[in-house]
C-alpha cells in the first residue's frame, strides 16, 4: 500500500524534531512563626519608618508596689507618640474599693507622683471609677472613640508638645490606684498598647 504524503511529512517532521525534556520542580511554602516578644532595641534600628505598634501584657506584681507597670517601650530617635491605650486582658480585682487610672512618662522617676508624668500626666479614674473589680475587654484611650469602645471611664490626654523624641528614649506606662501607687491588687493583668511614628533617621 503506498503511503499518504501527508503521513510521509509528518513522518519527516516528527524525526527532524526533538522535544527538550522538562524537569518539573515542586516547591513548598512553610509558614514561618516567631515564639515569644519582640523587643525593640534603640540601637539596632529595627523599626519600621512609619507607623510602629508596641504591645506589652504584664500581670500584676506585688513587687509593682500596687501599680502595674510597662516597663521600658523603647523610642527611637525622631520618633513621636501617637497613640496609647490601655485594655485589660484579665480581670483586675482588688481587695478595697477605688478607682484606677493611667500615667505615663519618659522614665519611671516622676511616676509616682500623682500628674507628675511627662507624656500622660496622670489621673485618678479614667480606667475604673470607684469599684473592686474590672472585667477583661475594658480599656482606656487617648483615642476618644476607642476609649468608648472599650468602656472605660474617660479618655487619656497626651501632654502637649511632649510626644517627639530627639534623641532615643523609654516610655514606661502605668495602671495606679486612687490610694496612689500602694493601692493593691490581688489580681489581673493588661496590655500596653503604644503607637508611635518614626520619622527616618534625617529629618
Amino acid at each position: 500500500m503506498p503511503v499518504s504524503p501527508n503521513t510521509a511529512r509528518l513522518k519527516l517532521l516528527l524525526k527532524n524534531n526533538t522535544m527538550t525534556k522538562m524537569t518539573v520542580t515542586t516547591l513548598t511554602a512553610s509558614a514561618t512563626s516567631t515564639t515569644g516578644i519582640q523587643t525593640h532595641v534603640n540601637s539596632s534600628g529595627a523599626y519600621v519608618k512609619g507607623l510602629n505598634t508596641v504591645v506589652k501584657n504584664v500581670a500584676w506584681a506585688e513587687s509593682m508596689s500596687g501599680s502595674i507597670q510597662s516597663g521600658a517601650i523603647y523610642i527611637p530617635k525622631n520618633g513621636i507618640i501617637k497613640d496609647i491605650s490601655v485594655v485589660v486582658t484579665s480581670a483586675l480585682s482588688s481587695s478595697v474599693a477605688g478607682t484606677l487610672g493611667v500615667i505615663a512618662g519618659t522614665s519611671t522617676t516622676n511616676l509616682t507622683t500623682p500628674a507628675g508624668g511627662e507624656i500622660i500626666a496622670g489621673d485618678a479614674d479614667s480606667l475604673m471609677t470607684s469599684a473592686t473589680t474590672l472585667a477583661r475587654g475594658k480599656g482606656t484611650s487617648t483615642v476618644s472613640h476607642l476609649t468608648t469602645a472599650y468602656g472605660g471611664a474617660a479618655a487619656l490626654v497626651l501632654k502637649a508638645d511632649g510626644q517627639t523624641y530627639d534623641s532615643a528614649g523609654e516610655l514606661h506606662v502605668w495602671v495606679t490606684g486612687s490610694g496612689g501607687n500602694t493601692a493593691p491588687f490581688a489580681t489581673g493583668s493588661v496590655s500596653f498598647i503604644t503607637a508611635f511614628w518614626y520619622m527616618g533617621d534625617t529629618v
